[in-house]
C-alpha cells in the first residue's frame, strides 16, 4: 500500500504538518549537500556511507512506529488523533 506523506497526519492539522515536513526535509537537503562534502574531505568515502546508513536505519525504524491505516479510510484513522479544539467563551468572539 503506497502512504503519501500528506495522509500520515490526521485531518484537522494535516497542512500544517505537511508544510512543516516539507520545510524539514529542505533544511535536511541543504545541509547535507553542504556537510557531505567536509566530512568526505575529512573522513573519506566509508564516514560518508556509515552516517548514510544510520540515517537510513533511523528511518527505518521509524517507518515502524506508524500505524498501518490498512482498509481504513482516511477520517477514520484521523479520528483517533483528531486534536480537540480549545473553547472559546462567547464574550471573547
Amino acid at each position: 500500500m503506497l502512504l503519501l506523506g500528506a495522509e500520515s497526519y490526521p485531518t484537522p492539522v494535516r497542512s500544517t504538518f505537511h508544510g512543516l515536513a516539507s520545510g524539514i526535509a529542505k533544511v535536511g537537503a541543504c545541509a547535507g549537500a553542504l556537510i557531505v562534502p567536509l566530512v568526505l574531505a575529512d573522513g573519506g568515502l566509508r564516514v560518508v556511507t556509515l552516517i548514510a546508513s544510520c540515517c537510513f536505519l533511523a528511518g527505518i525504524a521509524t517507518t515502524f512506529l506508524v500505524r498501518e491505516p490498512n482498509g481504513l479510510a482516511l477520517d477514520d484513522v484521523s479520528e483517533d488523533l483528531t486534536v480537540q479544539p480549545v473553547a472559546t467563551p462567547a464574550a471573547a468572539i
